[in-house]
């Protein structure tokens, strides 16, 4: 299960792309474990982030996301921010 710490020293991208590759790497993600909802996390961005494609070692996510003006389907890049 991904579990993330809001207050933990650790930045939240890092602790989410750790035990993500934690997981898949021992082979534990199980059908119980549910993903993080980035759109938690995206701030004042007005898109419904729909889909993560990848995930990279600074741990930058892309993926799609529909503009809620025109329903398109467009493309983002979730770039962390260090919350201390």
């Amino acid at each position: 299960m991904i579990r993330l710490i809001r207050n933990s020293a650790e930045p939240l991208h890092q602790q989410l792309y750790r035990q993500i590759r934690d997981e898949l790497v021992s082979g534990s993600f199980s059908n119980n474990s549910y993903p993080t909802d980035l759109n938690g996390l995206k701030g004042g961005y007005s898109a419904f982030l729909a889909v993560a494609k990848d995930i990279n070692d600074k741990g930058e996510i892309t993926g799609r996301a529909v503009d809620p003006t025109t329903g398109a389907l467009i493309a983002y890049l979730a770039v962390p921010v260090d919350n201390n």
